[in-house]
């Protein structure tokens, strides 16, 4: 990170180059639009980038909490996020900060003192919202499309091996130790074995579907406890600059579930955020007016 002084203070931020680009022509050409505006340079260079990673971006994000400089500027703005939930949740914490943001090579100029840039965040969450939806509704619609010509949408069915469970618990074996020797949740080996008890029809080698049984344990929740999920723990690992794998590795919970609550609590907080800010700028735009 390098510095270079002039008079307001931008930051340059360039993700970590592609095989055909070159980081060091695009943060040159970055460096010369913020000396051109008497700007001091604060630079931000992705070394590497993983999968949903981008270590020195969140840094950056930080610093912007701190108020280490007043404009973010950038190429373009898929170098700023990968998507577009992505982009609303980071605009929307820089316009929360009083940082502008700017997109050179596309003439996108976001600043916090205009009431433009409300209605642009404003405008950028309804898009989200829409992207959301028409995803969710194409999912739908493939499901149900695939389900009409006999394709199974979902978990793959697996035929419950209930003579060995029951094999397994005559040999005086306990559930967890039945499930671990079958590869079956505790709680479906528990339900299954119930129902075959109160069953005086079935036969000894009969098998009965996994998800039925796993439909009887609903009733049945002696084996696991409900858990709070821990979104502060959660969201503060995160900060750290932890991935979802090891900030679910600390909370113990899965990180699929780990993944979806972050994203949700942030896409949540920017929508209020812009709610907010398109009430106060209809609300200037009224006072204007009048």
């Amino acid at each position: 990170m390098s510095v270079f002084y002039a008079n307001k203070m931008a930051a340059i931020y360039v993700p970590a180059s592609a095989p055909d680009q070159d980081q060091g022509v695009r943060m040159a050409a970055l460096r010369g639009f913020a000396v051109h505006n008497n700007w001091r340079v604060l630079e931000y260079r992705e070394s590497h980038a993983r999968a949903r990673m981008r270590p020195v971006c969140n840094q950056m994000l930080r610093d912007a909490g701190r108020h280490r400089f007043d404009v973010v500027l950038v190429q373009s703005l898929d170098c700023f996020a990968r998507s577009l939930a992505e982009l609303s949740v980071r605009l929307t914490a820089l316009h929360q900060f009083g940082i502008r943001f700017i997109a050179a090579n596309e003439g996108i100029d976001i600043d916090p003192e205009t009431t433009e840039s409300g209605m642009f965040l404003s405008t950028l969450t309804a898009l989200v919202n829409a992207e959301k939806s028409m995803i969710a509704r194409n999912v739908r619609e493939g499901v149900t499309r695939a389900q009409g010509k006999g394709v199974h949408c979902g978990r793959p069915r697996h035929s419950f091996p209930i003579a060995q469970a029951l094999k397994l618990r005559t040999q005086g074996l306990s559930i967890r130790v039945v499930a671990a020797r079958i590869g079956f949740p505790a709680s479906t080996v528990a339900a299954a074995l119930k129902a075959r008890s109160k069953s005086d029809g079935d036969m000894p080698g009969q098998s009965i579907s996994a998800s039925t049984a796993g439909k009887r344990a609903k009733g049945v929740r002696g084996m696991r406890t409900r858990r709070t999920f821990p979104l502060d723990e959660a969201g503060q690992l995160r900060e750290q600059g932890l991935s979802i794998r090891s900030v679910a590795a600390k909370i113990r919970f899965p990180p699929s579930t780990v993944g979806a609550a972050l994203k949700a609590h942030s896409l949540a907080q920017a929508q209020k955020l812009a709610a907010r800010l398109e009430r106060e700028a209809r609300a200037t735009i009224r006072r204007e007016q009048n």
